[in-house]
């Protein structure tokens, strides 16, 4: 049954609910490299290109130093930047956004919590903002507010998704991996992202990669996991940009995303020219380009 849904797969042809929940329960490793292979195989008919984007903190920040980080990424000719979630106000995203587009042709993604107002929302479309990242993490309410770490609730993300989208800006939405979540919800979540018209990203985040989070040893997401996500995404979306956020650079891992069906790495790394330099490699061993 499972080489029959690979061969649907492959020949794109249209998944059930149940193929799909079958290609997330695959154990033999022959099989899960099929997946893969054919995760990739779709995407490079797509496009063979990776995007590349740092993140930076605006807490401490100044707008010189804004600026000068700005000049380094167009210099390494990566086409975007990201504001992560570590701001002040709402109005901290707004002047840092402001500060890109008078300065630079960057590309800008926002990285934003369900506290973040739709004026504030309304203001970054004004001003010309490409993609807001708002992740819903998961779809199973009471799985997000076991992990809620805020006051924002899932209604609210959802809510602010819906207002991104109706301004007219892209959204990058997705999936967080090992906070209770189950395979069906990972499937549920999938699908309602689809709801949203101006879907353009989906990041699939493993919790464990976040040195903050309070993951213990025995907890730790399994990459297998994580790249069968991946690889089903890519079947599902097959034109879709799929990100993987890494805060710590992990060559291997990096090569393995990419393997899966990814074509977006986002980190706070790629300033750092030697890892610059060695993310490159990776993506060339891997028969792709930025």
């Amino acid at each position: 049954m499972i080489e029959e849904t690979l061969n649907k797969a492959l020949k794109h042809k249209r998944l059930s609910s149940l193929d799909y929940e079958r290609l997330l329960t695959i154990t033999d490793e022959t099989q899960i490299e099929r997946l893969l292979s054919i995760a990739r195989k779709i995407r490079d008919e797509n496009s063979k290109k990776v995007l590349l984007t740092p993140t930076l903190s605006l807490k401490n920040r100044t707008d010189e130093g804004l600026i000068k980080d700005i000049n380094l990424i167009e210099e390494l000719n990566i086409p975007r930047v990201n504001f992560f979630r570590q701001y002040n106000s709402d109005e901290d995203v707004i002047n840092a956004c402001k500060i890109v587009k008078q300065n630079s042709d960057l590309k800008t993604i926002v990285s934003i919590t369900g506290e973040f107002l739709f004026d504030s929302v309304e203001e970054l479309s004004n001003i010309g903002v490409d993609t807001i990242c708002c992740n819903l993490g998961t779809v199973n309410n009471e799985v997000f507010k076991n992990t809620a770490k805020t006051n924002d609730t899932l209604t609210q993300r959802i809510k602010l998704c819906q207002n991104i989208s109706k301004n007219g800006v892209g959204l990058s939405s997705g999936i967080v991996l090992g906070i209770g979540e189950d395979i069906p919800d990972r499937l549920k979540h999938l699908r309602f992202l689809s709801n949203y018209s101006t879907l353009e990203e989906i990041p699939i985040i493993s919790y464990n990669t976040y040195p903050l989070f309070p993951t213990k040893k025995e907890d730790v997401y399994p990459l297998k996991e994580h790249l069968k996500l991946i690889a089903v995404t890519r079947i599902m979306y097959p034109k879709m940009t799929i990100t993987i956020p890494t805060p710590i650079f992990k060559p291997k891992c990096y090569e393995a995303f990419l393997n899966a069906g990814a074509d977006s790495i986002t980190t706070d790394n790629i300033l750092k020219y030697e890892q610059f330099l060695e993310i490159i490699k990776i993506i060339n061993d891997c028969g792709l380009n930025i």
